[in-house]
């Protein structure tokens, strides 16, 4: 009878205590200035009455401006509390990131074996921007519970080819996709990932492996000498090099036997996407005549051309009024993308810098730090470094501040699971099919934001993908005694 390992009770208890404690005793009243918040709440009020996905002080017209699934979930917190809506909502984040927690737990320890789950399990309950995330009203925390869901969903499909695994998948996916549109190019680069793997049993059938075990699994820690082919190599050392000159010399993905049986799989993650996805694209087509997931792609992708900061709703359409067509009965229109595209082919190479050094900035600057010096009211580490550089303040004032220990552990798990993520990349570079896989939301959600407005909070969903590749990284690096 299997039982619950010991270590992972304690990782959840030490994830579920550091969220209780940021939720109910640091930051008990979040400020809701200068996000989105207040709009899902207004949102959320419309769903409540009864009203639907309304925008009541814009106009009260049907909106697709955001996806349905957080409003809903903001609408029911007020039913099951109206005078405490708000921390009820935080309460049911932080479950449902003790749940993503699980989910990757489970996911790692069914692919990649116990040890690797554990360290996983731990990354991710010590994780501040995680612990943060799920005290902000915005769609985070549940957007990364149905991406991690979605994507270890897909990976069960993969091993067991179940119907109805398959229909699971993408059901999950359209959730999430519905709680961020942005995430929509995902479901077409799970049809190339599914090329990809489903060359990989005839590659193995071809060459590898005679004895039946899996050239692709992290859990295979073999030190026997494959002394036939090569007596320096081990046998996954020689089934991995196999593998990438077999590819190199005789595989074409889309040669037909591998085609047919990934484009039916992905025919069925599709439908299952489609079940949710469909019905929304429906109502926006019938109500608002726009035959679309969600509208704002263009806005986002014109201020994604200028040097301009997204500076909440009102300042920003001020600082776009040029773009404005017409008003009409439904509302003003508006020509982003035209705009944008001209600003683009007018000066290309200020476009690539803007948007360098937009997504730069991004990556480099840590999600989570903002809310540490809201709450402690504490100056931001970068202006205060400045400071001390020109000697207007003290270095004992940056060592005496209480918020200097949450903003170091950010950044530690930032740039730790960034640089460990790159190392885990590394590691998988020949086992394309398992390294796509965890790539595949990571490609999808910086691809999309790096030609569109992009913040730290953004790029906050592609981090638990980032730990695992970073727990994949630690334990296959190379001992300091090996290096010579």
């Amino acid at each position: 009878m299997n039982t619950i390992d010991r270590r992972l009770v304690v990782a959840v208890l030490i994830g579920l205590l550091l969220r209780l404690a940021w939720v109910v005793w640091l930051n008990p009243q979040p400020k809701l200035v200068g996000g989105d918040g207040l709009f899902y709440l207004l949102l959320a009020s419309e769903v409540q009455a009864g009203r639907g996905l309304n925008t009541a002080g814009y106009g009260n017209q049907p909106t697709a401006v955001v996806g349905p699934v957080y409003p809903t979930f903001l609408a029911i917190a007020g039913i099951l509390s109206p005078t405490h809506q708000l921390q009820v909502a935080r309460l049911m984040q932080v479950m449902l990131d003790i749940g993503a927690l699980l989910i990757l737990y489970l996911w790692a320890r069914a692919w990649f074996g116990n040890q690797m789950a554990i360290l996983l399990a731990f990354l991710y309950a010590l994780d501040l921007r995680a612990v943060i995330t799920a005290g902000e009203i915005y769609t985070e925390s549940i957007f990364v519970f149905f991406l991690i869901a979605s994507m270890a969903l897909y990976w069960w499909a993969l091993q067991t080819d179940s119907f109805w695994r398959w229909i699971f998948a993408g059901v999950a996916l359209s959730l999430a996709i519905l709680t961020r549109p942005v995430l929509q190019p995902l479901p077409f680069l799970m049809g190339f990932h599914l090329l990809v793997w489903f060359a990989r049993p005839l590659l193995q059938q071809a060459i590898f492996d005679r004895d039946g075990n899996s050239a692709f699994s992290l859990k295979e820690k073999s030190t026997t000498r494959y002394s036939a082919h090569a007596p320096n190599t081990t046998r996954a050392e020689y089934n991995l090099s196999a593998y990438w000159q077999f590819a190199k010399s005789h595989s074409n993905i889309f040669r037909w036997q591998f085609f047919v049986p990934a484009m039916q799989r992905w025919a069925l993650l599709l439908l299952g996407c489609g079940l949710l996805l469909g019905t929304w694209v429906v109502r926006n087509g019938v109500t608002r005549e726009h035959w679309e997931v969600a509208e704002g792609a263009s806005f986002h992708f014109r201020i994604g051309a200028t040097e301009e900061q997204w500076a909440g709703n009102k300042i920003t359409l001020e600082n776009v009024q040029d773009d404005k067509i017409e008003d009409t009965a439904g509302g003003t229109t508006y020509k982003y993308f035209q705009n944008g595209l001209k600003l683009i082919l007018g000066k290309p190479l200020d476009y690539l810098r803007i948007r360098f050094s937009a997504n730069a900035s991004a990556w480099l600057q840590p999600f989570a730090t903002v809310q540490v010096d809201d709450v402690f009211n504490s100056l931001p580490m970068k202006e205060l470094v400045l400071e001390i550089l020109r000697g207007e303040k003290s270095l004992v004032v940056l060592l005496t501040q209480f918020s200097l220990i949450p903003k170091l552990w950010i950044y530690v798990w930032h740039f730790g699971s960034i640089i460990l993520g790159l190392w885990g990349i590394y590691s998988l570079r020949k086992n394309l099919p398992v390294l796509g896989l965890l790539l595949l939301p990571i490609i999808s959600l910086a691809g999309v934001y790096a030609i569109l407005t992009i913040n730290p909070r953004y790029l906050y969903p592609t981090m638990p993908f980032l730990l695992f590749l970073a727990a994949i990284g630690w334990l296959t690096r190379k001992p300091v005694s090996d290096s010579k």
